[in-house]
């Protein structure tokens, strides 16, 4: 995720000119799900920014980490209480729908953010806001290629409704074959119970599942649908990734997969 170089852009950005880094203070707020059904991502965004503060042994760099638990109102919240009483200079976000909450607020204050995020939109025609990864579209036109190399030929696709999610559906949809697709559905991201739209799925002779829900969701899904009797092959997008997702599937993704 170039933590290394998120930092090395931060410096960049903000040391001032003319004072060496023992006299300089880079106070850098760092926004991401700390707690929460994301957490495992804002864990792994803090561990590996803390890697690379210990490469770059640059003691002028002080950080303030605020939990957002990926949940676009509380990161507004974090971006007001470290720009207004915390005076930081720069701020890294993690989390599509998150770092668009923020971009027009640090575009208006002329508050450097940089966002590990995948939609584009956060960042398309801004001065302030740098994203540090593959656009979402990208993400779902590997999906879509990757689920035709495996066969899928009896497709649902199922996307959360959320910045990042609609980015790689668009993707996917670009390159799946209409012929293959029998259903294609975007759900609440609160949404918990899928068995009305597994009971869908299945009478529309749907036994491939193309899916990007959101941290929480996709092993239910998957759960719900073996409780079912459903045994569909299952493909996605990096929210599968989670650990903790596999827990809560409780078998019923094994033989699952994702690209990032």
């Amino acid at each position: 995720m170039h933590f290394l170089m998120w930092l090395l852009i931060a410096l960049q950005i903000c040391a001032p000119l003319g004072v060496s880094a023992d006299e300089a203070k880079l106070t850098v707020g760092f926004i991401a799900a700390l707690s929460g059904p994301a957490q495992a991502y804002g864990e792994a965004a803090r561990n590996g920014f803390e890697l690379a503060r210990n490469k770059a042994q640059d003691p002028s760099v002080r950080v303030i980490y605020e939990d957002d638990q990926f949940i676009p109102a509380k990161t507004v919240t974090a971006f007001n209480k470290l720009t207004q009483l915390d005076s930081v200079d720069v701020i890294i976000s993690v989390g599509s729908a998150t770092l668009n909450a923020i971009a027009p607020l640090a575009e208006a204050k002329n508050i450097p953010v940089i966002g590990w995020a995948s939609d584009p939109q956060a960042s398309r025609n801004r001065r302030f806001v740098i994203r540090s990864y593959p656009s979402g579209e990208k993400e779902g036109k590997r999906a879509g290629e990757e689920s035709q190399k495996r066969g899928f030929s009896k497709v649902g696709i199922i996307t959360a409704i959320h910045d990042y999610a609609a980015s790689w559906r668009s993707g996917i949809l670009d390159v799946l074959p209409s012929s293959s697709l029998l259903m294609e559905e975007q759900v609440p991201p609160d949404m918990h119970d899928f068995r009305s739209l597994l009971t869908k799925a299945r009478q529309k002779g749907v036994e491939d599942f193309v899916v990007c829900l959101l941290p929480g969701q996709v092993g239910l899904f998957a759960k719900q649908s073996f409780q079912m009797g459903m045994k569909p092959k299952i493909g996605g997008c990096e929210f599968l990734q989670d650990e903790n997702e596999a827990k809560i599937a409780n078998g019923a993704l094994t033989g699952a997969w994702y690209l990032e």
